[in-house]
């Protein structure tokens, strides 16, 4: 009898553990890159959600560069969305939707493409998302 309980006590603790591992192991994060193809520098780029403790204000990108940041939720987050604003040289602020909805445990990448500036400053853009919740964390 006594070695049956040390089974089921191995048993348990083997499941309590893997519970543990896949309610924290998976850790959020978005990849962010901004490529901006126009032949003039961007300045005064903020990205914006409810998941992170404060705005994220994004260096002056180069003509023709790329600028890539990895950036991690916090802990408190549950659910929101994520924009990116600037203003243009009417100082008028623009907002583009960079995921409309995610929630905790959700990662992958987002692109952003900076096509074109007009004469006002007004951004031509393109997003592509790849992010979706990890498998691990539906458990």
């Amino acid at each position: 009898m006594t070695k049956n309980k040390f089974i089921y006590i191995i048993i348990i603790t083997v499941f309590l553990i893997s519970v543990y591992l896949i309610h924290n192991f998976p850790q959020s994060d978005i990849k962010i890159t901004i490529n901006n193809i126009t032949s003039k520098q961007i300045n005064g780029l903020k990205i914006k959600s409810n998941a992170f403790n404060n705005d994220i204000k994004i260096k002056n990108i180069a003509e023709r560069s790329k600028y890539t940041m990895n950036l991690i939720p916090s802990k408190k987050f549950d659910e929101g969305n994520m924009t990116m604003h600037y203003f243009d040289k009417n100082g008028n602020e623009h907002k583009i939707y960079l995921l409309g909805y995610f929630e905790k445990s959700y990662s992958g990448n987002i692109d952003v493409t900076v096509n074109s500036i007009d004469t006002n400053g007004i951004l031509s853009v393109n997003v592509e998302n790849n992010v979706s919740m990890s498998p691990l964390s539906r458990f």
